[in-house]
């Protein structure tokens, strides 16, 4: 399964929401699909024909480093200035509808693979 529909709330990241979401369309997530009926147009979504997912990630300087002078901010990449430089597919945070709580306890539906790039963010960038 893929996701195929993404409500954006903000993007304040370089990479354009129609991009950004194109990129979560292509990160395959490991669930059975013969536990879900197709989804028509007219109906609305439930626990029988649909997978949900939240990503809110926020790029803020770590805490060691918020109260640093300029001479120590320069000297650092931004992997080490930054908590959330990388955002990575296993950031998609599995939000249950219904009884999917219980029917995937065991096997909860997740990205296949957890270190494909979604986004690159730097300071005070977020995706919600």
């Amino acid at each position: 399964m893929a996701i195929e529909k993404v409500i954006m709330w903000q993007n304040t990241s370089v990479i354009h929401d129609e991009v950004l979401c194109h990129r979560l369309g292509l990160v395959p997530i490991q669930v059975d699909p013969r536990l879900f009926t197709f989804k028509k147009e007219s109906d609305e979504d439930n626990e029988t024909n649909c997978v949900l997912f939240k990503l809110h990630v926020k790029c803020e300087r770590k805490k060691q480093y918020r109260t640093a002078d300029k001479k120590t901010v320069e000297k650092l990449t931004p992997e080490e200035l930054y908590d959330n430089t990388i955002v990575y597919a296993d950031q998609l945070e599995w939000v249950p509808i219904g009884n999917q709580a219980e029917l995937f306890k065991d096997n909860p539906p997740k990205p296949v693979h957890d270190k494909v790039i979604i986004a690159k963010l730097r300071g005070g960038q977020v995706i919600f």
